[in-house]
């Protein structure tokens, strides 16, 4: 039987979209975003999504099939084939939400799309992205993308989200940490918007390899935990999560290894060995001084410089102050679980510095004695998306 091949059934997973797509499920949102293509594949000629190319579904839960490559960063890549692979990639996402509407009796014409922008992105590649958008909905979904589909600031969207469900009304900071940028949205005391801004500070600043060319072989974290977690997997008779950790490794791309490591604990073959426990990339950085200094200093950086930023904008006459409410989202978002923002404890000692690091750049008291960091430890990137179905298209400003 065809079915039961191992190789078969492979290679049906990584080309094809999956069975069904849920929080309860291997596959569910938010998706790494991974395109999966074949090697021969010309980007001089036409291509089509889920033929010769499509979203990385079972990236890091079933090995790659030999004929097959991947690409990840596609927004910030200067591959001259970016272009075409972020057309397919959103090609993809754009079939799987015409047949979701199709499915649940939806109106395609009726169907709008928000998709979200650092503000820090070049303006040619915001148009370019702008652009694909379009196009596809019109393919897809049909005419009048220009009422339908919009784009938001990474950094206003999480405000909306936070707003409803943790009461953050004025005074507010949003920071979005994404891999490659960080994003923050001001609210002042009269709970208008203030301003925002965007820096190319983010977890991959971290995690990632930076300048260096050869990056795994020099990467920190990979050096200190690629054998553990190899050992640790093998005596779980997990040797197929092993091939795929190292099948990521050979791709020389630190930021993509890292990323496996944090999902390892929710994977469905650890889970059935009942070995969560050990192989919690979190947990780990947490029991690692060193892992956590590293980790606090870039939460300082960060803080730091938006610090100096509310400072900058003071002095030219705006009507802003330090946050009453810090409230952060986006996947690298999750790297503040490292300090124990997710106990009470930890959370205050966060907080008490972070008023600090505010203290020493401005030079007097906290003017806010309730100051509190909100973050959703489970699912901070859905802040985002959440956040963005929440808003008006008034409160929508046009990009730059």
């Amino acid at each position: 039987d065809a079915l039961s091949d191992p190789t078969y059934s492979r290679s049906i997973r990584e080309n094809c979209i999956p069975r069904t797509i849920g929080a309860q499920d291997d596959i569910h949102f938010p998706l790494r975003t991974i395109l999966s293509y074949k090697k021969a594949t010309n980007w001089n000629t036409p291509t089509a999504p889920y033929i010769t190319v499509g979203m990385s579904y079972y990236y890091g839960i079933v090995p790659s099939t030999a004929y097959n490559t991947t690409k990840s960063d596609l927004k910030w890549s200067t591959d001259d084939n970016v272009p075409a692979m972020l057309k397919c990639y959103l090609g993809s996402l754009m079939q799987l939400m015409r047949n979701k509407v199709v499915m649940e009796g939806g109106d395609l014409s009726q169907t709008k799309i928000r998709w979200f922008y650092p503000t820090s992105m070049p303006i040619n590649t915001v148009t370019v992205l702008s652009n694909t958008w379009t196009q596809l909905y019109t393919e897809y979904f049909g005419p009048n993308a220009v009422n339908n589909v919009k784009e938001v600031p990474e950094s206003i969207a999480p405000y909306k989200y936070y707003q409803n469900n943790f009461g953050a009304g004025v005074d507010v900071m949003t920071v979005d940490i994404g891999g490659g940028t960080s994003d923050a949205y001001i609210v002042d005391s009269n709970g208008q918007p203030a301003c925002i801004t965007s820096f190319r500070f983010a977890a991959n600043s971290l995690l990632g390899d930076g300048f260096v060319t050869a990056g795994l072989a020099n990467n920190g974290f990979v050096s200190k935990y690629r054998s553990s977690f190899n050992q640790i997997l093998a005596d779980n008779s997990l040797n197929n999560l092993v091939s795929i950790l190292e099948d990521v490794a050979a791709t020389s791309v630190s930021a993509d290894y890292i990323s496996l490591l944090f999902g390892l604990k929710d994977n469905t073959d650890v889970i059935n060995k009942k070995c969560q426990d050990k192989v919690n990339f979190i947990q780990m950085l947490q029991q690692s001084p060193g892992a956590k200094t590293l980790v606090l200093l870039f939460y300082t950086a960060i803080v730091y410089h938006l610090a100096t930023f509310i400072k900058a904008k003071k002095a030219q006459g705006l009507n802003i102050q330090e946050p009453a409410v810090l409230a952060f989202s986006g996947n690298g978002s999750k790297l503040l679980q490292i300090l124990g923002v997710g106990t009470s404890v930890g959370k205050g000692m966060l907080e008490d510095f972070t008023k600090a690091i505010f203290e020493k750049v401005n030079g007097h008291q906290y003017v806010h004695h309730n100051f509190r960091i909100v973050l959703d430890p489970d699912k901070p990137k859905e802040a985002t998306c959440k956040g963005g179905l929440l808003l008006t298209n008034a409160e929508v400003p046009n990009p730059p």
